[in-house]
C-alpha cells in the first residue's frame, strides 16, 4: 500500500516533533550540568576564600597564644609517645587553631617540651 501525501505530512510532523521534544530535552539537562557546574565552581571559590583567610590568621597568631587559649577553653594539648599532639576534646579547636598547630607544629611541640621541662623542675 503506497501511503497518501497526509499521512507522509503526518509521519513527518510526528517525527519532528518527536527531534523537537528530543532537543528540549538535552538543553534542560545541559542546563541543568550548566547550572552543577557553577554552583560547583563557586562552592570551590568558597572554599579557597575561607582556606586562604584561616591561613592569614594563622600567619600572623603565636604558637604561644594558641596554647594560652586552649588552656583558657579547658582543652589539653599534649605529646603522645610517639611524638605527635594529642587535643582532647579535639572538637573545641577552631579552624584557625588547627591551621596553626598544623603550620606551626615545629615551634608548639618546643613550647610543649619547655612547658613539660618546667612543670618537672
Amino acid at each position: 500500500m503506497s501511503e497518501t501525501y497526509r499521512e507522509m505530512c503526518e509521519k513527518h510532523r510526528q517525527l519532528e516533533q518527536a527531534k523537537l521534544a528530543e532537543e528540549r530535552q538535552e538543553a534542560v539537562a545541559a542546563d541543568r550540568q550548566r547550572k552543577a557546574d557553577e554552583e560547583a565552581a563557586e562552592a570551590r571559590k568558597r572554599q579557597f576564600d575561607f582556606e586562604r583567610r584561616i591561613n592569614a590568621e594563622a600567619a600572623v597568631m603565636h604558637p604561644s597564644q594558641v596554647l594560652a587559649d586552649l588552656a583558657a577553653a579547658g582543652v589539653t594539648l599534649s605529646i603522645n609517645d610517639t611524638g605527635q599532639l594529642t587535643c582532647v576534646p579535639a572538637g573545641r579547636l577552631s579552624h584557625v587553631q588547627r591551621a596553626v598547630l598544623t603550620d606551626k607544629r615545629d615551634q608548639v611541640l618546643a613550647l610543649l617540651q619547655q612547658q613539660r621541662q618546667e612543670e618537672i623542675i
